[in-house]
């Protein structure tokens, strides 16, 4: 990833009913809840950031929550949503949303070709760090030098996807606390260090 200048804005997506004790939720597949109200207007402030332009490509976890999240930035910067099953929160047991789901509630979202879901082993962090890892490859690799891309993900996962970008040597297990639709941007500089920009902005 090194031999590249690309600008990542890491995305935690925006808040779902699992981040609420709430007795409105609706029902939803376990590990997969959706965004509240307040959710999806944090999704349309996201969308405030960004112009055509600005970015390339827009990278989402297959939980459907994070899918929703940038479903207005991709909507306004005509771009579609790249499922990556390796961007998943650490502690899930669900391969992610059916297709069905995602075309009710981001119809922007499309499925990777050929990235097959990683087994579902919890939170075993070795394992954990290696999908960051993989993500983040693949994701470098697919984009041309001088791109900018969003990644959105996870709050828990978000500590191994900062390790990695950063290419600080901490635990695996480094946690690195953001808010819901918090953006975290990086900009990995070639031949440089990597140039943290801002951290947990949310607007």
């Amino acid at each position: 990833m090194d031999e590249k200048d690309i600008r990542f804005f890491l995305v935690r997506h925006a808040q779902s009913w699992g981040n609420i004790n709430s007795p409105d939720a609706p029902s939803y597949q376990p590990d997969d809840p959706p965004l509240t109200p307040e959710g999806l207007a944090q999704a349309e402030r996201l969308a405030e950031r960004f112009e055509p332009g600005m970015i390339e490509h827009i990278y989402a976890s297959t939980l459907v929550r994070t899918a929703q999240t940038v479903q207005p930035t991709a909507e306004k910067l005509g771009l579609p949503i790249l499922l990556l099953p390796e961007l998943r929160e650490m502690d899930t047991f669900i391969p992610g949303g059916s297709p069905e789901e995602f075309a009710r509630l981001a119809p922007r979202a499309v499925f990777v070709p050929g990235r097959d879901a990683p087994p579902l082993v919890g939170m075993d962090a070795a394992y954990t760090a290696a999908r960051a890892d993989a993500a983040l490859e693949y994701i470098a690799a697919s984009c041309p030098d001088g791109s900018s891309v969003i990644v959105c993900a996870h709050g828990s996962f978000f500590g191994y996807l900062i390790r990695r970008l950063l290419g600080i040597q901490l635990p695996e297990t480094f946690c690195w606390k953001v808010d819901n639709c918090s953006v975290t941007e990086i900009q990995l500089r070639k031949g440089k260090i990597p140039k943290l920009c801002r951290a947990n902005s949310v607007q």
